[in-house]
C-alpha cells in the first residue's frame, strides 16, 4: 500500500527543484515532509495510569471506612 501524500509531496519537490538528481530530491522531500497523524485513542503513559489506579484505590478505601462507621 502506497502513501499517496508522500508521493504527491515528492512530485511537488521534483517540480520545484528541476534538474536535481532523484536522491537529492528525496533527501529534500524527507526534510520538508510532515507526516499527518490520524485520529485514534489517546494513550495514557504507564506512570500516569498507575497514579490513576492508586487514586481510585484510595477513594474506595475512604468509602469503605465511611460505610463501616
Amino acid at each position: 500500500m502506497t502513501n499517496s501524500s508522500w508521493l504527491s509531496h515528492v512530485r511537488k519537490t521534483i517540480y520545484d527543484n528541476a534538474g536535481i538528481s532523484l536522491t537529492q530530491i528525496l533527501k529534500r522531500a524527507n526534510k520538508t515532509y510532515k507526516n499527518k497523524k490520524r485520529g485514534g485513542k489517546r494513550k495514557i503513559k504507564k506512570s500516569r495510569k498507575k497514579t490513576l489506579n492508586k487514586k481510585n484505590k484510595n477513594k474506595n478505601k475512604k468509602k469503605n471506612k465511611k460505610k463501616n462507621k
